[in-house]
């Protein structure tokens, strides 16, 4: 993930699409900002410590989330 902070990032997974991606940014307080990309710049955001990002991120990879 790319480390500037308050710089919103999308997978290179994504493609091209601007709808229904997920988005990061860092923050200054060493966590991390999750929002939605159909929502722009007004998004909600939900705001995680980077142990907490991390953490989902190796359930994912891992396939725990898989139907």
């Amino acid at each position: 993930m790319d480390r500037r902070i308050g710089t919103w990032r999308k997978s290179s997974k994504s493609g091209n699409a601007q709808g229904n991606c997920v988005l990061l940014r860092a923050t200054g307080s060493g966590g991390v900002q999750i929002g939605d990309s159909k929502l722009g710049a007004d998004t909600p955001t939900l705001g995680v410590d980077v142990n907490e990002h991390g953490g989902f991120i190796t359930l994912v990879k891992s396939g725990q989330f898989d139907h």
